[in-house]
Parts: structure tokens; C-alpha cells; sequence
């Protein structure tokens, strides 16, 4: 049986399924901080590993929120590959 493929990119509902981190804060970090994304039509998407080279990036802010998501996303489980 072959494997599905990794996920590429993900809205941000799926993503804060994904990291278990709010959709609000998803918002605010990418006004805030710079969290990569990218509008295809209407729809605001986020390239996954971006998002994981992102986080891995901006640990130094100390959000707690921050270091939770990364590890959720180091860890899979969710179709997020490092």
C-alpha cells in the first residue's frame, strides 16, 4: 500500500487543528510576527513546512504557545512533517 503524502499546505483551521494552537493566535502571529502565509483565491493557506521552519525560527519570543506548536508538529501525528 503506498503512504499518503505529506501534507503541503493546510488553511488555518486545519492548521490550528494541526498545532492545537487557537486560529486567533495563528492570525496574530502572522500580523505580529511574520508567520509565512499565502492567499490562494480567497483562502489563506499555510505552506506546512514554512510554518515548521517559522517556529523553529522564532522560539527566541518566548510565547509558550510557540514552543507547544513546535513540539505538536516536530512530534506528527497530524500529517505535519518537519
Amino acid at each position: 500500500m503506498d503512504e499518503p503524502l505529506p501534507r503541503l499546505a493546510a488553511g488555518l483551521a486545519e492548521l490550528a487543528v494541526m498545532t492545537g494552537v487557537s486560529e486567533r493566535t495563528l492570525r496574530r502571529w502572522a500580523r505580529e510576527h511574520g508567520m509565512p502565509t499565502c492567499r490562494v483565491g480567497g483562502r489563506v493557506l499555510v505552506v506546512v513546512s514554512d510554518f515548521v521552519a517559522w517556529l523553529r525560527a522564532h522560539r527566541e519570543l518566548r510565547d509558550e504557545e510557540v514552543d507547544a506548536a513546535l513540539e505538536r508538529a516536530i512530534r506528527g501525528g497530524n500529517g505535519v512533517s518537519p
